[in-house]
């Protein structure tokens, strides 16, 4: 309840359809024009309903009557429970500081609350590129890139996709040597019938996605297989997980620590792994 009677009580009779249990209902205190004791009855009508029926059975003129009314709501006094005086200022920031805060999640919460965010901000791979991510998920263009070859490769997922983007290129923010968001390299893009020239120069993470399902048809690719794999090594993508792709030392698995073994071996599963995360 407000510290402010006066506000309270108007509060009351806001909210209630029934004056006289609206009245009764709030503190009175320090409000009449006249002090009152804190335990006397509380009246049906307040002062102001009582100058209403007095201009109601006197005939005033019209410029007298205002005064009146004008006069009647100048005159109430503000104050606090303990009968201090108030500024109507202060009156107003104490009923706002008695106003429920809506609780968190429900219709009256920021929109921002409301909907979780796209990736987790402790994924170790993707969370550093969790603003690149949403940026992307609200790219209606590239979205329904993603979602047709998700459909059209099962087994293949949107996190897949985005796994492997963060691992070559930063989701796009990092396109290193290759240039483009897949790290696509000159021969397999040509094979794929991909211009690579165009695809280099286009900052539209759509005509990327584009290229790599491109890529991925040339492989004749159905789903199955792990894309970094199929990224890193097409050749191996059907082969079984302790299969050595790149031996320690060679000029790939320098290239790449990242899919390499214990051994310093780069297989079909220290490669998946790699991509997957797993």
């Amino acid at each position: 309840m407000s510290k402010v009677p006066y506000l309270a009580y108007l509060k009351a009779l806001r909210e209630s359809p029934n004056k006289r249990s609206a009245v009764q209902a709030s503190p009175t205190k320090g409000i009449v024009e006249k002090p009152v004791k804190a335990d006397l009855a509380v009246y049906e009508k307040d002062q102001d309903e009582i100058t209403a029926d007095l201009i109601n059975k006197v005939k005033l003129d019209e410029e007298t009557m205002m005064m009146l009314q004008e006069g009647q709501r100048s005159n109430k006094a503000l104050t606090t429970d303990d009968g201090t005086p108030i500024t109507l200022d202060e009156a107003n920031e104490a009923m706002e500081g008695d106003a429920p805060t809506p609780p968190s999640g429900g219709l009256m919460s920021p929109a921002a609350e409301d909907t979780p965010p796209s990736v987790d901000s402790e994924d170790p791979v993707l969370g550093p590129f969790q603003n690149t991510i949403s940026i992307l998920k609200d790219d209606t263009a590239f979205m329904t890139q993603l979602s047709s070859m998700t459909e059209k490769y099962p087994g293949l997922t949107e996190r897949e996709i985005f796994m492997v983007a963060a691992k070559e290129s930063g989701v796009g923010t990092n396109m290193g040597k290759a240039g483009n968001m897949f790290q696509i390299l000159g021969t397999p893009a040509e094979e794929a019938g991909i211009d690579l020239k165009k695809l280099n120069a286009s900052d539209n993470m759509t005509d990327h996605l584009k290229a790599l399902e491109k890529y991925l048809d040339r492989w004749g690719y159905d789903g199955k297989a792990p894309l970094g794999l199929v990224i890193a090594a097409p050749g191996f993508r059907n082969s079984s997980p302790d299969t050595v792709v790149y031996e320690a030392g060679s000029k790939e698995a320098e290239a790449n620590p990242g899919w390499l073994d214990s051994s310093g071996n780069a297989t079909v599963a220290s490669i998946t792994e790699f991509y997957r995360g797993q």
